[in-house]
Order: structure tokens, then C-alpha cells, then sequence
């Protein structure tokens, strides 16, 4: 894994220790990781100025906010009504 993919991980395996989850592999557990990593690792104001700088390039977007494309489309989801234009 290169750094950007393990710290999406670790932000994601966060979020199990934060919610108690138990082992295993459990959607719903899953997507609550994902969304706490998402929340972690992305601010609303820098994905504001990076979108506007670069567009709605999720690969690009992802790469100059330093998370997985995964991460980005998660936090998009979770923000799509906010950042209807």
C-alpha cells in the first residue's frame, strides 16, 4: 500500500474502534467506517477550493486532497445537498 492508501485504512479501521464494532465484515459497519474516514480526512473548505481550482475530477480531486477515490466518493455522497450548485 502507498502512504495515501494506508492512511485512508487506518482512518477507516478508526472508525470501527470508535463505534465497538465487532470482527467481521458487516455493511453497515463497513459503510459507518468509510464515512467516518471520509469525515476525518476531508475538510468542507479545502474540497470547496480544490473543486473549484480543479473541477469535478474525482481521481484529481482525490489526489491533491491526499485520499482514495473511495474516501472522496464517500464524503461526496455524504456532502452532495451542501455542494448542489
Amino acid at each position: 500500500m502507498d502512504d495515501v492508501q494506508t492512511l485512508c485504512s487506518l482512518a477507516h479501521e478508526l472508525g470501527h474502534a470508535h463505534y465497538d464494532d465487532p470482527p467481521g465484515h458487516y455493511g453497515a459497519h463497513e459503510l459507518r467506517a468509510d464515512r467516518f474516514a471520509a469525515k476525518l480526512l476531508i475538510n468542507p473548505d479545502d474540497y470547496r477550493i480544490i473543486e473549484h481550482t480543479y473541477g469535478p475530477h474525482p481521481a484529481r480531486l482525490a489526489h491533491e486532497l491526499g485520499v482514495t477515490v473511495k474516501v472522496l466518493k464517500t464524503w461526496q455522497t455524504l456532502h452532495q445537498k451542501a455542494f448542489a450548485s
